[in-house]
């Protein structure tokens, strides 16, 4: 059994609080129409959420072709998003969009550090943050809400869920956001 299996019995908190059960006037962001889910997106009466390269196709306009020459430029750890920049296909921007309709979790284009930022960061290594490419924004209710770049993080937010004894709320932003918001 996992670390995170272990400690997912031995919690009856979740990690991720579905963004759709917080209070809708405490936040700024947008609402979604589904809960937050690190997991492709699909209620049971639909039919299974669309991958990430017909989203990508379908919403951002790459092509075929393009979605082929960058699979075959996959190499050792890179992704498909690195991949398409790398190829001028798609900005990092537009691919944070299209992560973030991907997993059913809200975009940010922008990262305002308030002054709850400054606490919560102060809590959290700089090297995890950066790592990871994540950045604590602010308390929110009854949890935490973070700014990732890519959601598939789960063993560090879940660490972050256990740091602070509370729900973690997640958004995505494009990395070099986060990068920039981190090393201020």
């Amino acid at each position: 059994m996992s670390k995170i299996e272990k400690n997912e019995q031995a919690s009856s908190s979740t990690l991720i609080t579905p963004y759709s059960a917080l209070s809708p006037q405490s936040s700024s962001l947008p609402p979604l129409t589904q809960p937050s889910v690190l997991s492709p997106h699909h209620s049971g009466t639909e039919p299974a959420a669309r991958s990430l390269e017909v989203l990508l196709q379908q919403e951002a306009g790459i092509s075929e072709e393009t979605l082929q020459k960058a699979r075959e430029r996959l190499g050792h750890g890179k992704e498909l998003g690195e991949t398409l920049q790398e190829m001028g296909a798609l900005g990092a921007s537009t691919w944070a969009q299209m992560v973030a309709a991907y997993y059913g979790l809200p975009y940010l284009s922008s990262l305002g550090l308030e002054e709850d930022t400054t606490q919560l960061l102060s809590r959290v290594p700089l090297n995890f943050a950066r790592r990871y490419h994540l950045l604590p924004l602010k308390r929110q209710e009854e949890a935490i809400l973070v700014a990732v770049a890519d959601p598939r993080v789960l063993g560090a937010l879940d660490d972050l869920r256990l740091l602070w004894q509370m729900p973690i709320r997640v958004v995505v932003a494009p990395l070099p956001v986060v990068q920039e918001a981190i090393n201020r």
